[in-house]
């Protein structure tokens, strides 16, 4: 594959991550606001049943209790959402991991074209003492060169990829 195909294949590639990686994030932090939310209503309530053992009124000491029971259950709808929004969060954890053999395949072009790249460059430097041309050779060579270094950036881009993308299921499972 040739190295501009390479470059916009991994290019589409890494859009359709940057969004999954962005959907991830934005419901982790949903996910934190619900756990929040939750723990602030369980103190509130817990704050509520503490002053119940003062009030001798049987009725205030009931009202408070019901207030303390609907915080509570307020508490546990944000630990059932917080709870979905794991679940989302692993779904598409899951997701990424489809992309993980996209990724090795752009690894094993990215290193053919190195290959290539490498055996023209020696081909190259063969015939670079010529007096004809010389200058052209070493201008080629240069290019290729080149080429060798943005070959091996995106073989290690993918890898990096590769290694985020494991981080990001390992976190989530």
């Amino acid at each position: 594959m040739e190295t501009r195909e390479l470059e916009a294949n991994l290019r589409n590639l890494d859009q359709s991550i940057s969004e999954i990686r962005e959907r991830i994030q934005d419901i982790q932090e949903s996910m934190r606001e619900c756990a929040q939310q939750a723990e602030e209503l369980n103190a509130e309530a817990d704050s509520i049943f503490s002053m119940t053992n003062g009030v001798e009124d049987e009725t205030q000491r009931s009202s408070l209790i019901n207030q303390a029971v609907s915080l509570m259950n307020q508490a546990d709808a944000y630990r059932a959402q917080a709870e979905a929004y794991r679940s989302q969060i692993s779904e598409l954890a899951s997701n990424l991991g489809s992309y993980i053999p996209e990724y090795q395949r752009y690894i094993t072009e990215g290193q053919t074209n190195i290959t290539n790249l490498r055996s023209a460059a020696g081909k190259l430097s063969g015939v670079a003492g010529s007096k004809y041309g010389a200058g052209k050779i070493r201008e080629a060579l240069g290019a290729v060169n080149q080429r060798i270094t943005y070959n091996q950036n995106l073989v290690s881009g993918c890898q990096k990829r590769i290694n985020w993308i494991n981080q990001v299921i390992h976190s989530c499972s």
